[in-house]
């Protein structure tokens, strides 16, 4: 699969080696591009970002892109589905 940002980190971001997604890719993927109400899906699944900044390469967790999967509606799951099978 190409043109996902996913990222093996092993610099202890949020856990040793956890991967994480940029909030640019999620944006495009998820909500066409705007950033900002992806950020505001993202915290109503549990990540605690500033909804008003803007910055795509910011990164985030499989973990809370899970939580978004769960929470984000029918919409959001099925664009995430392939993401996440990718990142297993």
């Amino acid at each position: 699969m190409t043109g996902w940002a996913v990222y093996w980190t092993g610099h202890g971001d949020l856990q040793k080696g956890a991967i994480m997604f940029t909030v640019g890719e999620l944006a495009e993927l998820c909500t066409g591009g705007n950033e900002r109400a992806l950020r505001k899906l993202l915290n109503d699944a549990g990540a605690k970002l500033d909804e008003y900044t803007e910055n795509p390469a910011e990164t985030v967790g499989r973990a809370l892109v899970v939580d978004l999967y769960a929470t984000g509606g029918a919409r959001i799951a099925s664009k995430l589905y392939e993401l996440l099978e990718a990142s297993r």
